[in-house]
């Protein structure tokens, strides 16, 4: 009714009993494989397996007289588990190692590795593996307390490309014809002999993989107007790097609008010139200066992307061309307008010499004709209020009439 004593396969098993004294003592042991006789009280088993399981039991012959066997004990020899290992290596740089082993119910794991690895299931993984999880790892399974040789796996760790870094030569005017929409490597995140495949935000490959690190795509015809997202990786030997943030790309249409500058005019040369386009309802518009040379070099433009901006330093006598121009995005200057500004000179009027004249009532003024432009010959009003007529106020030598003699009059 004892309960067996468990051994495992390849232990050492030894049996005694109590020591006879005479002279000529044999003992006697019944086995599961036989009768073993030893002249010493004890019996060893080496390297015992699963056929040495089974009663054990022992008598004595002392002088010739056998003595009465013993009891029983009962042997339990148990396998020693037998375990095969596996992998996925070689992985990648922060892929996921799966390590296998034989599965046996009931057993106990006890797996290690480098950079600190363990893990007590069959089949364990390690995920972002790191460079230092290249190497050995070892596993001992355990069953009814016997454990299985050590089994080992190698694991091949490779390096990952570097994240490759993301450029683009957008913006892109979608209505040029020469459109070429450029998307590069920036040189310090390349990797030698890399192979680069872009995506847009759909996940869709763009253009196909390449070892170059620019890749230029002429179709661009599913595009619209808006901003759109690119991003690379890097593959070399089976290993992806992690994708690139992405690179912005904006698109842009050449809009319905069209540049209007406004009227040629003319313009006082001591008033800051107003200039008045009509704004883009999309895109911008800017403000330039076409005329040239040393009468141009003091023309400022107070704010060139205003529709309506005033401009300074003007010269009297001289005509200046403005441009209005319209971009949208990469479509740049896609409507232009010009306008002619003339600047008058703003000259110091000649009303002529006091006149002193006799009993009149009516006389020419004198004035001076300007050089360019024209005057004008005002006077108070309680003087025309008494009936005091200027008959041509823009005649430098208007006739007045409506004059009292003895009084005096003041005309400008």
């Amino acid at each position: 009714g004892n309960a067996a004593a468990t051994f495992c396969e390849g232990d050492l098993i030894v049996l005694t009993t109590s020591a006879y004294e005479g002279g000529n003592v044999m003992y006697h042991w019944r086995t599961p494989l036989g009768v073993f006789t030893t002249n010493t009280a004890s019996f060893a088993i080496n390297q015992v397996t699963d056929a040495n399981s089974g009663a054990y039991s022992v008598y004595v012959t002392v002088d010739g007289c056998d003595s009465r066997e013993s009891s029983t004990t009962v042997v339990k020899v148990n396998r020693k588990p037998v375990i095969a290992v596996n992998s996925n290596s070689p992985v990648c740089q922060g892929d996921t190692l799966e390590l296998m082993a034989t599965t046996i119910p009931g057993a106990t794991y006890i797996w290690t590795g480098p950079g600190g690895f363990s893990a007590n299931v069959p089949n364990p993984v390690r995920n972002g593996i790191p460079m230092n999880g290249d190497g050995t790892y070892r596993v001992v399974v355990s069953v009814n307390g016997c454990s299985s040789t050590e089994a080992t796996t190698v694991v091949k760790v490779k390096s990952a490309p570097r994240r490759p870094v993301a450029l683009s030569n957008g913006p892109i005017c979608l209505d040029d014809p020469d459109a070429v929409l450029t998307l590069a490597i920036a040189p310090v995140s390349a990797t030698t002999g890399a192979t680069y495949s872009w995506y847009d935000a759909a996940g869709s490959l763009v253009g196909v993989p390449t070892v170059q690190q620019i890749l230029a795509i002429t179709q661009l015809e599913t595009y619209s107007e808006g901003s759109f997202p690119f991003y690379v990786e890097a593959s070399l030997e089976g290993c992806t790097s992690e994708p690139s943030q992405p690179v912005m790309v904006q698109m842009n249409r050449i809009p319905t609008n069209r540049a209007v500058a406004g009227d040629d005019t003319r313009w006082c040369e001591n008033l800051a010139l107003q200039l008045n386009a009509t704004p883009p309802s999309i895109g911008s518009g800017k403000w330039s200066l076409l005329t040239t040379g040393p009468d141009a070099a003091n023309a400022a433009i107070a704010n060139p992307a205003a529709s309506k901006t005033t401009v300074s330093g003007l010269k009297g006598g001289l005509s200046y061309q403005f441009r209005w121009s319209l971009s949208n995005g990469a479509c740049t200057d896609y409507s232009t307008d010009d306008i002619q500004v003339t600047i008058d000179r703003v000259e110091t009027p000649e009303a002529g010499e006091k006149i002193d004249t006799c009993e009149v009532t009516s006389l020419r003024l004198n004035a001076t004709q300007p050089t360019t432009g024209s005057g004008m010959w005002t006077q108070p009003g309680v003087q025309e209020l008494f009936g005091v007529k200027i008959a041509e106020p823009s005649n430098p030598k208007s006739l007045i009439t409506g004059l009292e003699p003895g009084n005096q009059y003041i005309f400008k």
